[in-house]
């Protein structure tokens, strides 16, 4: 039992790495998408925005959604989260005895899975992609094993898993593509360094000619025959996603580059140089020329560096495992994983210099739940523009009754689209075309993502718009018309507008009205940053200047650190007449400022 402690710290550092808030914003379309399958069948056109609608739809990731709509049925989101350590533990059991099979020590194996795991954690969160990662690993074992004479069985096991890849996300040609690269290797290693090794001891290398046929076969068992096979191989070089979307960037791009995930990237690189070098006297074809090809498809586009990983990292552990008499003592390998552990639970994975992912459970702060349960409560119906992350959710809380402007899926919309879309989000001019190009009857923003002040200007203004909702993320506008005339005279916002604000604070005779705004906001999501705020700057505006500073108390108690909270302390302190605390108040929110 003690010698298996490694494994069981490596088990932990899976789980406090993959269990956290639901963040991944096209869970939510397929969630819709999984649900609709089991009622009405594979979809073939689009129904759920109002730009794409009719247009042909091929849902490569159909088995995907079926699967997280029945977990999420079974067990809501805390079972979905839970999806993800158990994808990852798999992976990690399978390469555990891959690596173990090919005389890599156990120690150097764990360490070498824990640097691997923690470099790929960026792109393993739940979507479809995470289902891709134990099939990966299962296809490099099945492999191996092919090497042995009369196993057959493992090429029926390649087939089973291409046949549920091909159905669970569009990556399955890698399947395709490390069958034939395995099999290339595995013929030079018999032809340039194992030249001695009898024939009728090995599988016949036409075995390993035919996989790669046999799984592209394989692939055509889905519900889109050829033409999944065709989208796989033209989605990843549509000049939209080249051009717009991050995880089809390279990752020597100028948008990576600057990311935590970069360096990672590269601190993979140097062990896999590292494991190359301390096993150069060992080194096998059959997974060097697959890492090779990963290697640049990773070079390529930033989502394959898990693939990356788990094809080198046989390499790796059995390249270092030349090192292993330096971790014959089991303390060592512990306290490099407790530490790994212990410094996620405390700060978290990082990606860049402001987002970081902390172990936990529920739904990430971000999604716009607190806008759709107005939306809900409100009755709405009809077109909805919103920004690029919330039109999964929002399609999949509100549809059919509402359709979206745009979700996550892009195979629907195509690059037409998608431009009008950016230029609509980016720019009022840009908007007001497409609302003369399409009905829409509700506006829902991103302050951060879709910033564009005139904008904001315009339907904070606009007496053709109310704004309804709003939290430190989103902002929630309605369009007036004669069925929502009556709604908007009751539910407009007009005194705690984040948009139209004065930075000299709340009128004293608006104090009153924007008290109550702000009391239906808390009631829609007590969490929310600005309305909190909001009510604490009209209860200074009324004098009330005990009760402002204990709702800003509050601000700060939940980890708020914004700037403008500290200016407003500072304010409440000059009037309490507490020079020290507004010296400090003001420090902190010139250092806020400056970060």
């Amino acid at each position: 039992m003690i010698r298996r402690l490694p494994l069981l710290a490596l088990g932990a550092l899976v789980v406090v790495l993959h269990v956290f808030p639901i963040s991944a914003n096209d869970l939510w379309m397929h969630l819709l998408l999984g649900q609709d399958i089991l009622r009405d069948g594979i979809p073939q056109q689009e129904i759920y925005s109002y730009t794409a609608a009719g247009q042909p739809f091929v849902y490569h990731e159909w088995l995907a959604g079926v699967l997280f709509h029945f977990l999420d049925a079974l067990g809501g989101s805390t079972l979905l989260i839970l999806l993800q350590p158990v994808c990852v533990l798999l992976t990690v059991g399978l390469l555990y005895g891959l690596c173990r099979s090919l005389g890599a020590d156990a120690h150097i194996t764990v360490l070498v899975l824990a640097a691997g795991i923690y470099v790929s954690s960026f792109r393993l969160f739940l979507r479809p992609h995470l289902l891709v990662v134990p099939l990966l690993a299962a296809t490099l074992l099945l492999l191996q094993r092919l090497r042995s004479p009369g196993r057959w069985t493992a090429v029926a096991l390649l087939v089973v898993v291409q046949v549920l890849w091909t159905n669970l996300h569009g990556s399955f040609p890698e399947g395709i593509i490390l069958a034939g690269l395995f099999g290339a290797g595995e013929w030079a290693r018999r032809r340039f360094f194992a030249a001695e090794e009898k024939e009728a001891g090995l599988t016949p290398l036409w075995v390993f000619a035919l996989v790669p046929v046999v799984l592209a076969a394989a692939s055509l068992l889905n519900p889109y025959g050829w033409k999944l096979l065709w989208l796989a191989v033209a989605h990843p070089v549509d000049p939209l996603f080249q051009a717009r979307i991050f995880e089809y960037f390279p990752p020597f791009s100028a948008a990576f580059r600057g990311t935590r995930m970069f360096w990672l990237f590269l601190g993979w690189l140097v062990l896999l140089l590292a494991g190359l070098w301390s096993g150069r006297k060992r080194l096998d074809p059959a997974y060097l020329l697959p890492a090779a090809g990963f290697l640049v498809l990773s070079l390529w586009m930033n989502r394959a560096i898990p693939e990356l990983v788990m094809v080198s990292l046989p390499l790796v552990a059995v390249g270092l495992s030349t090192q292993a008499a330096r971790l014959t003592q089991l303390w060592k390998p512990l306290l490099v994983l407790a530490l790994a552990v212990s410094s996620v639970l405390a700060f978290g994975y990082r990606f860049d210099s402001q987002t970081v992912r902390r172990f936990g459970l529920g739904i990430d702060p971000f999604t716009p739940v607190a806008a759709a349960d107005t939306l809900q409560d409100l009755g709405f119906s009809g077109n909805l523009f919103c920004s690029f992350p919330y039109g999964s959710y929002l399609a999949y809380r509100l549809a059919p009754r509402a359709r979206v402007v745009f979700d996550s899926r892009t195979i629907p919309y195509g690059t037409d689209l998608y431009q009008q879309f950016r230029d609509a989000r980016s720019s009022l001019e840009g908007f007001q075309r497409h609302l003369a190009r399409y009905p829409v009857d509700a506006v829902l923003l991103n302050f951060k993502l879709d910033g564009a002040p005139d904008l904001h200007g315009f339907l904070g203004n606009s007496p053709d718009w109310g704004l309804v909702y709003f939290d430190e993320e989103a902002v929630l506008y309605l369009r007036r018309s004669t069925a929502t005339a009556a709604l908007l005279d009751r539910r407009r916002i007009v005194c705690a507008n984040p948009v139209l604000f004065d930075q000299r604070g709340i009128p004293p005779e608006l104090a009153a009205q924007c008290r109550k705004e702000c009391g239906r906001l808390l009631a829609a999501n007590p969490d929310a940053v600005l309305p909190r705020f909001f009510l604490a700057a009209a209860l200074e505006a009324e004098g009330r200047l005990a009760e402002a500073l204990s709702e800003t108390d509050r601000l700060l108690a939940s980890g708020v650190r914004r700037s403008y909270v500290h200016r407003l302390r500072a304010t409440l302190f000059q009037a309490l007449e507490q020079p020290q605390k507004v010296a400090q108040e003001t420090r902190t929110a010139d250092a806020l400022e400056r970060r």
